[in-house]
Parts: structure tokens; sequence; C-alpha cells
């Protein structure tokens, strides 16, 4: 026993030394617990934390009002009911530039209310959603929570036009009659008692607050609020709220993409292992070091800068081929069309390569060892795809991660590449993702380079 005990104290004195082992083993899985606990988690609250959502209302009615309410009250959105110009000032959201702001993909989930001009209608208002579904998830998640929304509030809108409409038609007195009469036949068939029908017809508002919510009211399961308006068929009730609030659709971008899924996918995997791959190919440095290959090269005319260089230009055309053979993997598996805009993609795909690269070279320059390298590399290369887009949309994480998402390069290469494959940018439409990419590029490479001066890796 006591050799056994001898030998379990020298295996584990043997990982603690190994400070990548360390780092693997415990900090890295920790950190991606963190991301996606924080993402997915959140105290059981799922769904995105702050999804911009337009909101324009040109109806200016109650029932108009009622609905922004609701939207308001659903914390799933960020609402955008104003737009600043130049000098500061905050203007109220209009459509025209409304439209503006999901062409920019600033926004991309919007309803515009206008007023109904069918006489015929019980609600005053018709509703356009209009949606730029450049990612899935997002996309039914944001039509998840506006169906749930606007469910949950309908009934109460439904039984106000209603209760409107029967004052217009029969007047105070008739309409008080009816009302009570109604509340007693409605009592006796159904089970409620007479006071609380006639509160409920008299103020619907107020009565359905006061009880708790729509829900409570009517008695909607959670799975009827999950199918949400114009979600169930054959005369069911979503249907039928779906009908009275007269809800269109309006795709804004994307509409003629083949399998819109499979070019963030691919995208997004792509850069993954781009990342992994640059980096393997960055550390490998070690490698050649150990073997001695370096003293035998700098005996030869050749100079560090030189030695470097050739190892950058290698990983950048080796990422470059290898991007390209993925997005044509998905051209030949899923149909993903590449070819429409080839010459920017192939200009995307160079920066994020040139980019990638140089992210590898700074892991190499400034650790010791390539196990360390490859430790380090593994966490940075998780988090920025995670809070980069690459894994789910951006829209899903706490406000401080979407802005140190900016920092990464997934994040932008993803921009460069969905505004390729989805929005059909140009190049010249691309300048401040392909800025961002060329600016890590040359500032990254640059500190490799210093680093490596300073470094051990050419004695």
């Amino acid at each position: 026993m006591k050799a056994i005990v001898s030998l379990l104290r020298k295996d584990y004195a043997l990982f603690f030394s190994d400070r990548a082992a360390v780092f693997l083993t415990f900090f890295v899985p920790m950190a991606l617990i963190w991301i996606f606990g924080t993402i997915f988690g959140r105290g059981g609250d799922g769904g995105p934390v702050t999804l911009p959502f337009g909101l324009v209302d040109t109806a200016k009615t109650a029932t108009s009002k009622a609905i922004c309410e609701a939207l308001a009250g659903e914390k799933g959105f960020k609402l955008v009911q104003t737009t600043t110009d130049t000098k500061g000032i905050e203007h109220p959201l209009d459509e025209k530039t409304l439209r503006a702001m999901m062409e920019d993909n600033k926004v991309r989930f919007a309803l515009i209310i206008y007023p109904e001009k069918d006489t015929g209608k019980l609600l005053d208002v018709r509703l356009k959603y209009l949606n730029n579904p450049r990612n899935e998830i997002e996309t039914q998640v944001a039509e998840g929570l506006l169906q749930k929304t606007l469910f949950t509030r309908t009934p109460q809108l439904l039984i106000a036009a209603l209760s409107q409409q029967s004052k217009s038609t029969l007047g105070p007195t008739r309409n008080a009659a009816f009302t009570q009469q109604l509340s007693k036949v409605v009592s006796q068939n159904f089970g409620p008692s007479e006071e609380s029908v006639k509160a409920l017809l008299d103020d619907p508002a107020g009565y359905i607050e006061k009880q708790g919510g729509v829900e409570k009211v009517f008695g909607l399961t959670t799975e009827d609020t999950k199918n949400g308006t114009g979600t169930k068929t054959g005369g069911g009730t979503g249907d039928i709220f779906g009908r009275l609030l007269n809800l269109e659709r309006e795709q804004v971008a994307g509409q003629t993409v083949k399998n819109p899924w499979i070019a963030r996918s691919v995208g997004g995997w792509a850069m993954m292992f781009l990342l992994f791959s640059l980096s393997a190919a960055a550390t490998s440095l070690f490698e050649e070091k150990k073997a001695g290959l370096y003293l035998r090269l700098l005996a030869a005319p050749v100079t560090p800068s030189q030695i470097l260089l050739s190892k950058y230009i290698y990983c950048m055309s080796l990422g470059f081929i290898q991007l390209l053979t993925l997005f044509i993997g998905g051209w030949l598996i899923f149909k993903l069309d590449i070819w429409t805009a080839l010459p920017d993609l192939v200009v995307v795909c160079l920066f994020a390569s040139a980019a990638s690269t140089a992210f590898g070279m700074v892991l190499a320059a400034f650790c010791t060892s390539q196990g360390q390298a490859s430790g380090l590399a593994t966490l940075l290369i998780l988090t920025m795809s995670a809070v980069g887009g690459a894994m789910f949309p951006t829209s899903f994480m706490p406000d401080f991660i979407q802005q140190i998402a900016h920092a990464s390069i997934v994040y932008w290469a993803m921009e460069g590449i969905m505004g390729v494959l989805w929005a059909g940018k140009s190049f010249w439409e691309l300048w401040l993702e392909l800025l961002a990419l060329g600016l890590f590029a040359v500032g990254a490479l640059s500190l490799a380079n210093w680093q490596f001066r300073r470094g051990s890796i050419f004695r």
C-alpha cells in the first residue's frame, strides 16, 4: 500500500507541475461552464437578454397602446422606439428609419402598427412583423416571444372591442341591460359568478389586471401560451386570435438565400476550426526549436524575421485554403450559394485567415512551451467562438458580453461572412468588418514580432 501511495504522489506531483495540464483540466471547463450558464441559465429565465426589437405605432389608438405596453413588459425584448440624429437629438422612430436600421443590421426584428381601414374588423389596428432571419435560433425565439405577448393580450383587446361596439350600437341604457342579461346567461351555463362576468364586460382591462392576468381569467395552459397567435390550425383559439389581430409578415433580407441556417453554421464552425488549426501551426515553432532546426537555419543567411514571415505566410495561406474548402463543402452538401458572391467571400476569407494567423503567432510568442500555448489557445478559441456568434446568437448574452464580443476575431469574421452570404453586401460595404480584421492582424503580428525578438525561441 505504501508503494501505491508513493506512486500516486508522484503522479499528482507531475500533474500539478504541468501548468498547461492544470489549466486545461480545471480552468477551461470552468470558464466555459460560466459562459454557457450565463447564456442559458440565469436563474431559469431562458431566452435572450436584450434582443433589439423595433416598434413603430402609427395607429395611436387604445389598442395599439395596449400592444406597445405588452411588448414593453416582455423581458426578452429591448424595444427600439427612438433614434438619435447627428446632433444627438432623439426622435420617435418612423417606418422609413426603421427599415434603414434593419438593412444596416442594427435591428433584425420589428413590429409596425397601422390603423385598421376595414371597419368590419373588431380590432382597430393591423400589424406588420418585419424580420431579418439571418440566425434560425434567434428568429424562432423572437417569433415565439412576439406571439406569446400578442396572444396573452388579444383576449383582453377583443373583449374591450366588443364592449365598446356594444355601447356604441345599443347606447348606455340598453347596453347596461344587455350586459346584465348576458352575465346571467353566462353564469347559469358556464359556471362563473354573474358579478365576475359583468365586471369583465364592463371593464376588461381592469378586471383582467385585478385577477392576475389573461391566463388566470381564461384558464390558459402553458401549451396555449407557447402556441401563440396563428400557430394552431383547424379553428383553434390561437388561429382565431391570429385572424383577429390581422398580423402580416415581411422578410426584409435574405429572401433568395437557400438553406439560410447553413450560412451561419458553416461560417461559425469553419472559423472555430480555422483558429484551432492556425494556432497549432503557429505553435509548431516550439517543435522546430526542440529539433534544433533554428540553429541550423540561423547559421545560414536567414534572419529570425524571415523565419517568422515565412511561417506567417504559410499559416495564412493554409487557413485561407481551409476556409474556402469548408465553404465549397457547404455548397456540395447543403447547396449553400457561394458562387454568386465568390470574390467578396474570398476577400473575407483572406482577412479572416490573416487575423487568425496573427492570433496564433501571439500565443506562440508569449507562451514558454507548446503545452502552455495549446491550453491557452483552447480557452481563448472556445471563448471567442461562444461570444463572437459562431455557436449561437450574441443577442442571447448579457450586455457586457455583447460589448466584449466586438474585441473578438470571430465576431468580425462572422459579420463579414454573413454580410456576403446573407445580406449580399459588396466588398466596399464590408469596409468596417475588413478594417477590424486587418487592424487586428497588423497589431497582433507586430506584437508577436516584438516579443519574439525579446524571447528565447531563436536562442
